[in-house]
């Protein structure tokens, strides 16, 4: 692998990871609605981020690569990437809770963020229960999709795109470090 930095400026760290990422989205998601600063300078500068890390993607991506993104602090890059690349394999996976409907309708760039996450040919949440919160905001606030969910992963199809969703818990093997723990040594 070769990595390749994506560099900020001060006003790019505040606004998209200090603003947009960690003063609206983890709070919001996590159902801490009082700690939400929904200030728009912070969505223009999280759009802005997106974008120039989009365009490092496509700078070194080939055309049999899998892209694969994550968490909240990017969910627009398939977004950019796919206005240069409708080719390109994108999943992204959440790291974080996804909010039902009722705390996700607070977010007043909530649509955005939705067609945004459908830019992925994967997605991938971190429980079932996430998986079911998306799959309902999506029912509720973009009706033009169709959803199939007739296994554990879901198909959503959206004009000619089909973004396959599903959970895929991700963890730590606690047996293991709770034993290391417990050893002598």
């Amino acid at each position: 692998y070769e990595l390749v930095p994506v560099l900020l400026s001060d006003d790019e760290v505040k606004g998209f990871y200090e603003g947009f990422a960690n003063a609206i989205l983890w709070p919001l998601f996590h159902d801490l609605l009082g700690r939400c600063n929904f200030d728009p300078a912070f969505w223009y500068a999280y759009l802005q981020v997106n974008e120039k890390f989009a365009r490092c993607v496509l700078k070194a991506a080939r055309e049999d690569d899998f892209i694969w993104v994550q968490d909240y602090q990017l969910i627009h890059v398939a977004e950019y990437v796919r206005r240069s690349n409708e080719d390109l394999r994108l999943g992204f996976f959440l790291h974080v809770p996804f909010p039902p409907l009722d705390i996700l309708l607070k977010l007043p760039w909530r649509g955005q963020i939705l067609k945004a996450l459908l830019a992925y040919d994967l997605l991938g949440f971190q429980t079932p229960r996430d998986t079911r919160n998306f799959l309902s905001c999506l029912r509720h606030l973009l009706p033009e999709v169709e959803i199939d969910e007739g296994g554990p992963i879901a198909a959503v199809h959206l004009g000619a795109r089909t973004v396959r969703v599903g959970a895929f818990p991700i963890g730590i093997d606690f047996r293991a470090f709770d034993e290391s723990a417990r050893s002598p040594e």
